[in-house]
């Protein structure tokens, strides 16, 4: 017996998508590709951050660090009188002692200067300079209203000066901010070397 099927069954039988079958494809795929952009832009949104954050964190660190370590160990400590452009109060700082063992002076000048970043802020750069043997850069994004050193005043009297220098850092990197602040003694003071 022979069963004769109509053209519709025939095409049932054929291999292939239909039309609705390839919507739905396409609608998954395109909820898949937008989920993984929006994923991946999330993610190198958090990564930019974070790296702001620890650049901003690392100039703080190197202000304290180098000045601390120089600051330290000096002799004399000049401060700037004056603000540059109207701030940085402090800058320059003038460092300087005699080595004990050759006799040797060594001068370091921590200055600063006007720099501008990729959002069209001003901020300050710090440059190290030893014995006028050229800058070196300890950090590039410092904030120019909340970075200043001053000689500590004794606490409830601000006309009597103690023997030490307060550094007050703030650094901002995009929209990161990271703060320090630091009092440091010169270890020459207990030998009545200091002289500001």
């Amino acid at each position: 017996m022979r069963i004769l099927l109509c053209p519709k069954q025939r095409k049932r039988n054929q291999p292939g998508f239909t039309l609705i079958e390839m919507l739905i494809a396409l609608a998954i795929s395109m909820i898949i590709v937008i989920g993984t952009a929006a994923f991946m832009q999330h993610m190198l949104s958090v990564t930019a951050d974070h790296s702001d954050k620890k650049l901003a964190q690392i100039e703080v660190h190197y202000v304290g660090f180098w000045i601390g370590e120089d600051v330290a160990q000096a002799q004399s400590i000049s401060l700037a009188n004056s603000t540059v452009d109207g701030y940085a109060e402090g800058f320059p700082i003038t460092l300087s002692w005699t080595n004990p063992d050759d006799g040797t002076t060594t001068t370091i000048i921590y200055s600063v200067g006007n720099m501008t970043d990729k959002l069209g802020r001003t901020l300050l750069r710090l440059n190290r300079a030893k014995d006028d043997t050229g800058n070196s850069t300890i950090a590039e994004y410092l904030d120019p209203l909340l970075t200043k050193c001053y000689q500590k005043t004794e606490t409830g009297d601000q006309t009597v000066l103690t023997d030490v220098l307060v550094l007050e850092v703030t650094a901002q990197v995009d929209r990161r901010v990271e703060s320090g602040s630091y009092e440091i003694f010169p270890r020459a003071y207990s030998a009545g070397n200091v002289t500001w």
